[in-house]
Parts: structure tokens; C-alpha cells; sequence
């Protein structure tokens, strides 16, 4: 197969995985964090000093909301279609990133190929890709950056195109989310690639390395700088809470990343093996499967190292793991056609595709158990079926790319079909939280104690942080206003002089318990000098 019809297969795969019924799955909170930063950034045109819920926001570098905003003066940010393609954007420049990194450490563009189809139908970059937060960004731009370095470095080119390019996506990387991926990626990358690739830095590039350099820090550091010189005080403190944040706040242990390879989803099993130097020593070049292995087994230690430990910053193990697993499915596949196969190649074959026959076989029944209405819906059953009938005729021939072809099916399908199963965002909580946009007093100034921002992004609108002190009000705008909890309130919690205190709505925010409710109330005080202090 040619390779621009490689390309081609590896995209469409990357459209159905990242983009069909994106709309499903409610944000989370670093999402709701970017869009509500995005719905104010749009409506405002406050582009370089970013604000979350009227206050500033310089804990992330603006890129991300940047896009999201763009989108935002054609698309409220309600619609969580359009402003999740750019994560699928970048999605997918992760994906040819891996197929070119692979490409080029293996000299051969199919083991690319296999590599950036297991990444694109891998669990997490498939969930990472249809949510607008700032990893995606991040990783996958140093992703893109990494693969223009080893093209120069692997071919002893002094191309300074691709040392300009290279200094592009690292200053765009900084500026989706600092220094993560310069820490979690790049660093390890360097390690490996001089301790087993290339044994000696590269000094005869040193115009093109500067050039690098030069550029990085031109387009990376042109935001910091500004703010810098505009918000010097509030930069710092906020640098300094976000690197005590990393031993502080989420606090796992050392071995909370242990089940990396687990990532990938329906490629775990493979995942798994790849990691077994004692198997993969007689199938792969010793150079680059060590220098694949401990870019990744560096990459967990740096995670590990923090305190602070989230499962979305595992991200990163894509990259190498994916190459490590087309590394193994191109040995398998040219065992195979070679007649070549042995005994344990052959059992983990099998062994893989019955686990994934299984889930074929058991995935339309989860309706019955899942669903307050048990039923077997006749679309999903065709579907899975249709893939186990695959799944079993690949499980006879032990052909590897009937086996690849039927597990990226399994793996679509499952993501179109079981997201299905999820709330979308347009439940019934979202949209009754949303219809308080509706009411007479939404005209009012909104207030709460501590409020998510998941509810803050449904109430479509700015919900400053009430201050009450033994029982004072400190900070209301104006003497009417609208104050929004979690609990049912007494206007004797207030010792401020209240003239109306009033419940004007009640809506269930939780999906999984109608029971809890957010209560809105019409207050109005009496404050003889109203003074407001942020």
C-alpha cells in the first residue's frame, strides 16, 4: 500500500475514533475550566490577561482557550462538538507524529503505519481527544516537535527547516500548558536517543539547534513575558501554588502509575508483552527497542517523581508504547507471511483475539444490565457480532491484518456505539441547569460559596465567590442579587439586613442522583454603602 493511502486509513480511523458523537461524555472539570475561561475570553476580547469566572486565570498558558474562544464568536461553548475538534485536531497530529517517529527510528513506513493505528484506536488518546483541556495540546505539539528532531538526527541531516518547525511546536507546546511536556517527553526522549541511538550530540547542527532555540523561546515565551511586565506579582505567586500544587494537592503513591500500559485499551495485552525484553530481544533491533523501552520507563519515573498524580498525565506513554507495539505486530505480521510463526507468537495471537471475541460477544448485552429499561438494542448486537464473526475467522487463519483489522472495528465501535450509553451532555440535569438562563432573575448578579465549575459552564454565565463573614455579606455588586448552593439556605445565615429572601428554583445538577439539587435564591439587602472588594 501506498503511503498516502496509509495516511489516508490511519485518518479515517482518526475521524471516527476522535470526532463521530463527540458531543457525548459531560466535561470534567479541567474542560469546564477551559471553556468558561474561553466563553468570558470571547465575550470580553481580553485575549492576553484570561479570566475564569471574572477572575484572572494565568495558572495555563493561553493557547487552548485561545482556540476555544476563536470558536466560541461562531459557536457557544454549549456546543461541545465544535469546540472539541481541535482536540481531535491535535489528536490526530499525535498520531502522524508517531507514525513518522516510528518511521524513521525502523526505516521502514510500515512499522509507522501498524504504530500509528494501535495509537489511534488507543483508549486514552481516543478520550483525550474529545475533550477541549490543555494535555492534548501540549503533548501531542512536542509530539509533532520530537518526530522533525530525529528526522534531522537519524539521517545526519542539517535540515534547518525542520529545526525551525521543531522550534515552532516546542514554543506552541510551552504555551498550551508550560513546561509538562518538556519534563515528561522531550527530556526523557534526549536521555534515550544519546544513551542508545546516538552517542554523540550533534554539534556540526549547531546553527540549526540554535535556530531551535531561538524560535522556542520567541514564541513559547512571548505570553510569560508580557505577563511578566503587566502582572509580575500575580504570576509568581500563581507559578509558585502550581509547583507546590505537585507535592501537595492529589498526593499518590510512587507506584500509582504501575498500570501504564494499560492505556492503550485493547491493546493491552500487546502493550504488555512489548515490555518483555526476555521475548522481544530475538524480534527487535536491540538499538531501538532499548532506546523505545527506557524513553518510556524514564518518562514513568519523572511522572512518578511528583506527588501529585492525575491518570490524564499519563498521556504521554502513548507515544513510545505505540511504537513498541508496532514494532511487534510488524515482526508478527512478517513471521507470518514468511510461514515463520512460533509457538508463543502463535498462542498470543490467539490468546488476543479470544479476549477481544469475548468482549464482541458480551458488549450488546451490557444494555440489559446498564440501562434503567433492560433491553438488547438490534443495531449494537449486528455490530459486535458482525466483528466477533471477524475476530473468529482471524483467530483460524492467524492472520495478523485481519486481527488489526477487527480490533480497531471492535475498538470504533465501542467508542461510537458505547458512548451511546453514557449521558450526553444534553441530559436532562444539564438542560434543567441550563434553563435557569431562562428565568427572570438569570438578569441578576450571580453568587455562590463554592460552586463547580462543571455548574458554573451550565449556568452560562459569571458566579463570583460570595464572601460572608460571621454572617456579613462583604461583596455583593448591587443590592439585588441571586445567590446559588448546594444546601437549602435561611435568611437567618445572613445577619446583613435582608428585605427579600426568596427561593425562585431548585434544579437537580448530578446526573447519578436526581436528589441532588442546586438551589437559587433572590436576595436583596439592605447596604447603605455598598463597597465591592475582588
Amino acid at each position: 500500500m501506498q503511503l498516502k493511502y496509509k495516511l489516508l486509513v490511519v485518518a479515517l480511523v482518526c475521524v471516527i475514533n476522535f470526532g463521530v458523537n463527540n458531543q457525548y461524555l459531560s466535561p470534567d472539570i479541567m474542560e469546564a475550566r477551559n471553556l468558561i475561561t474561553a466563553r468570558e475570553m470571547a465575550a470580553t476580547d481580553n485575549w492576553l490577561n484570561p479570566t475564569m469566572n471574572g477572575y484572572p486565570r494565568l495558572a495555563k498558558p493561553p493557547l487552548p482557550t485561545w482556540v476555544n474562544a476563536a470558536i466560541a464568536k461562531f459557536f457557544p461553548v454549549d456546543n461541545l462538538a465544535a469546540h472539541r475538534i481541535p482536540a481531535a485536531i491535535m489528536g490526530f497530529l499525535m498520531v502522524l507524529a508517531i507514525f513518522f517517529i516510528a518511521k524513521s527510528i525502523s526505516g521502514d513506513e510500515n512499522v509507522g503505519y501498524y504504530s500509528s493505528l494501535v495509537a489511534a484506536s488507543s483508549y486514552y488518546l481516543i478520550l483525550m481527544s474529545r475533550q477541549a483541556t490543555w494535555d492534548i495540546y501540549c503533548h501531542s505539539l512536542m509530539a509533532v516537535a520530537i518526530a522533525f528532531l530525529i528526522s534531522n538526527w537519524q539521517n545526519n541531516k542539517g535540515n534547518l527547516w525542520s529545526y525551525l518547525m521543531a522550534g515552532i511546536f516546542m514554543g506552541l507546546s510551552f504555551m498550551s500548558k508550560g513546561p509538562v511536556s518538556f519534563y515528561v517527553i522531550l527530556l526523557p526522549f534526549l536521555v534515550s536517543w544519546f544513551l542508545f541511538i546516538e552517542k554523540k550530540s550533534p554539534k556540526a547542527q549547531w546553527r540549526g539547534i540554535l535556530i531551535m532555540t531561538v524560535v522556542f523561546l520567541v514564541v513559547g515565551f512571548s505570553w510569560p513575558f508580557y505577563q511578566l511586565i503587566t502582572n509580575k506579582d500575580l504570576l509568581l505567586k500563581i507559578v509558585n501554588a502550581e509547583s507546590t500544587a505537585w507535592t501537595e494537592r492529589h498526593v499518590k503513591p510512587f507506584y500509582q502509575y504501575w498500570g501504564f500500559w494499560s492505556h492503550v485499551g485493547i491493546w493491552s495485552l500487546f502493550a504488555l508483552v512489548s515490555l518483555a525484553y526476555s521475548f522481544m530481544k530475538s524480534r527487535i533491533s536491540q538499538k531501538e527497542y532499548k532506546f523505545l523501552l527506557w524513553w518510556l520507563v524514564i518518562m514513568v519515573v519523572l511522572l512518578s517523581i511528583p506527588g501529585e498524580k492525575k491518570e490524564r498525565y499519563l498521556l504521554p506513554v502513548i507515544i513510545p508504547l505505540s511504537c513498541l507495539i508496532g514494532y511487534l505486530i510488524y515482526y508478527l505480521r512478517q513471521s507470518q507471511l514468511n510461514n515463520n510463526l512460533s509457538v508463543s507468537d502463535k498462542r498470543l495471537i490467539r490468546v488476543n483475539i479470544l479476549l477481544l471475541l469475548i468482549i464482541s460477544l458480551l458488549f450488546p448485552f451490557t444494555d440489559y444490565f446498564t440501562t434503567s429499561q433492560p433491553h438488547v438494542s438490534i443495531i449494537t448486537f449486528i455490530i459486535f457480532w458482525s466483528t466477533a464473526v471477524g475476530l473468529f475467522f482471524a483467530f483460524k487463519s492467524l492472520k495478523i491484518a485481519h486481527m488489526m483489522v477487527w480490533t480497531i472495528a471492535l475498538m470504533s465501535a465501542v467508542t461510537i456505539f458505547g458512548l451511546q450509553k453514557l449521558e450526553p451532555v444534553t441530559n436532562q440535569h444539564y438542560d434543567n441547569l441550563a434553563t435557569v438562563r431562562e428565568k427572570s432573575f438569570y438578569t441578576k448578579d450571580f453568587y455562590a460559596t463554592n460552586l463547580n465549575p462543571k455548574e458554573i459552564l451550565a449556568i452560562g454565565k459569571t458566579v463570583d465567590t460570595l464572601k460572608i463573614e460571621k454572617g456579613a455579606i462583604l461583596n455583593p455588586r448591587n443590592k439585588e442579587f441571586v445567590i446559588a448552593s448546594y444546601y437549602h439556605m435561611d435568611e437567618n445565615e445572613i445577619t446583613t439586613k435582608v428585605s427579600t429572601f426568596q427561593l425562585m428554583d431548585s434544579v437537580a445538577f448530578d446526573k447519578k442522583n436526581d436528589k441532588n439539587l442546586l438551589y437559587f435564591y433572590l436576595v436583596k439587602v439592605e447596604i447603605p454603602h455598598l463597597q465591592y472588594h475582588k
